[in-house]
């Protein structure tokens, strides 16, 4: 199973389609949003544009939005290797000081458990190690992380878990933990470009997921391994259709629209993949056009449903071309079981 895994990897990296700008954005998103669906914050495509385009929206797709950003950061941080500061990347941005320099985040420093009450863990379901051991065992994971005598999708798997297990964060452990999977595959050269959607294939079966970790703490990695590889095929072979369809939207926009050729709307809609939210100003920093030419192309692209508005008020509107959001939510949808994103698990 890890060797078709590998290669569904594989076809998903080199496809041209997957390496068209903003597609790897796209797959992050689709990541970002399947991760947190596991700890189930759901949020609208239209909440997640609004979010991606600093718009006042729900606290689910501002922290997918953030989560989204954090991923991409961790991934082209781990292409040499997976490092502590790669990791921390990963949790939260790193934090600048008033005397200039830049920090990472930092370790728990108190108990946390899982289960039990909120004042003792007596009957806890898992207690994670103690604070004073995280360091050591942050830095015999990151050594792990960094061997090449491994199958890359045995390593990405143990390797979160791992980290699952430490729980090394105040919070966002899961999420983090999910992040490794794909800055493994990079570090691993197991990809180049492209992201793995892998969360939205483990969120088809949580009870599943969570019972392999289980098994996990409890000394057998297999499950864990084999539910990860499994995750990563479909996951794969998902993302590729989902760049396929990313590659057809711009043909799709012209014909909608029909803009005129060498139009600021003509040009729009060629860079609209690599940028799915737009404003006014940021339509005439991309195409070079006059304000009244700006605005003109975001009517003519509204008018024919290409860009949809996300700003509640028309001061500092916001434009988004809901295509690009919906095919994320759709690959996110696709993989977990539509049940799982449905409207009414939207929450706020």
């Amino acid at each position: 199973m890890c060797q078709e895994a590998r290669l569904a990897v594989a076809v998903l990296d080199r496809s041209p389609a997957t390496n068209r700008p903003g597609v790897a954005a796209i797959l992050a998103l689709a990541e970002a949003s399947a991760s947190y669906l596991i700890d189930g914050h759901i949020a609208a495509p239209t909440q997640v544009a609004a979010a991606a385009a600093g718009q006042p929206t729900t606290r689910a797709a501002r922290t997918i939005h953030s989560a989204r950003t954090n991923l991409l950061a961790h991934i082209n941080a781990s292409r040499r290797a997976v490092t502590l500061g790669s990791v921390s990347l990963a949790y939260s941005p790193p934090r600048r000081m008033a005397s200039g320099h830049r920090v990472g985040a930092a370790y728990r420093g108190v108990q946390t458990w899982q289960g039990g009450t909120d004042l003792w863990p007596d009957g806890a379901d898992y207690v994670p190690p103690h604070p004073a051991r995280v360091p050591a065992l942050m830095d015999d994971l990151i050594a792990f992380a960094a061997r090449h005598d491994l199958d890359p999708v045995t390593q990405a798997a143990i390797t979160h878990a791992q980290l699952r297990s430490i729980e090394p964060f105040p919070q966002s452990n899961d999420q983090v933990a999910r992040s490794l999977i794909n800055g493994v595959f990079r570090s691993r050269r197991a990809t180049e470009r492209s992201i793995v959607p892998i969360s939205a294939a483990l969120s088809r079966n949580i009870l599943r997921y969570n019972g392999s970790w289980r098994s996990f703490r409890d000394g057998d990695a297999t499950p864990m391994v084999e539910m990860v590889a499994d995750a990563t095929l479909r996951a794969a072979d998902a993302a590729s259709r989902l760049a396929e369809t990313v590659a057809l939207l711009p043909a799709q926009w012209h014909e909608a629209a029909r803009p005129r050729r060498g139009s600021a709307a003509h040009a729009l809609i060629d860079m609209l993949v690599d940028n799915p939210t737009v404003s006014a100003q940021r339509v005439q920093d991309l195409t070079g056009a006059s304000q009244a030419s700006a605005y003109d192309a975001i009517a003519r692209l509204a008018e024919s449903g290409v860009l949809t508005r996300v700003s509640p008020t028309r001061r500092d509107t916001a434009w988004a071309a809901l295509d690009i959001f919906n095919a994320a939510h759709g690959v996110v949808s696709e993989l977990a079981g539509a049940s799982a994103v449905t409207p009414q698990r939207v929450r706020s």
